[in-house]
């Protein structure tokens, strides 16, 4: 599998491409520094299977790359890294075209099931939902809850209430592969009918 990682801050890089070695030794690893090499990269050299991209890339950050790559048609699956859980970003990296955000603070094997996910054809997003900074988004999806689920609207509740997404599979008995897609989901309609 050939992976592209483009971040510029050397510790995080340092501990990603330990975490992205461990697949296996088939496992081909290019580190690029700034958006504008990532842009070149994608587009004159050999395909990668993924990439993974800090959000605030110097030269071209996250959106605009994002944008430049739906211009040029390059089919590469994105994930989006960032220390950032803002709502407002997430939706708008989502809307660009990104199949992923992962938080940089995130576990190891949460880096694999990004991973996975994406090359299965899935969207993922894992980040502290419940953190203050998405609760205006929370707020209005669940003014909107009717266009919501059972479950959904039940997840939306408890992550106002603070609920990590842990607690919310054990209070619901859901596994964890359900909740990702409910939240998924969740994020889909709030991209939809939010914009940014």
């Amino acid at each position: 599998m050939n992976i592209l990682l483009a971040d510029n801050n050397e510790l995080f890089v340092t501990g990603m491409l330990a975490v992205l070695q461990a697949l296996g030794k088939k496992t081909q690893i290019t580190h690029l520094d700034n958006g504008g090499d990532v842009l070149h990269h994608l587009s004159f050299k050999e395909p990668v299977d993924i990439a993974l991209i800090d959000l605030d890339l110097p030269k071209i950050d996250a959106f605009e790359l994002l944008r430049k790559i739906r211009k040029n048609k390059i089919d590469t699956p994105i994930i989006v890294l960032s220390n950032s859980n803002d709502a407002h970003d997430i939706q708008k990296i989502m809307q660009l075209g990104a199949m992923g955000f992962l938080c940089k603070d995130c576990d190891r094997d949460s880096v694999y099931e990004s991973i996975k996910s994406v090359l299965c054809g899935e969207k993922v997003i894992f980040s502290d939902l419940s953190s203050a900074n998405v609760q205006d988004s929370l707020d209005w999806s669940t003014s909107k809850s009717g266009k919501f689920s059972h479950y959904q609207r039940k997840i939306l509740r408890l992550l106002k209430q603070g609920k990590s997404k842990q607690e919310i599979r054990q209070i619901l008995q859901l596994s964890k592969a359900s909740v990702r897609s409910h939240v998924n989901s969740i994020y889909d309609s709030l991209t939809l009918s939010t914009g940014s």
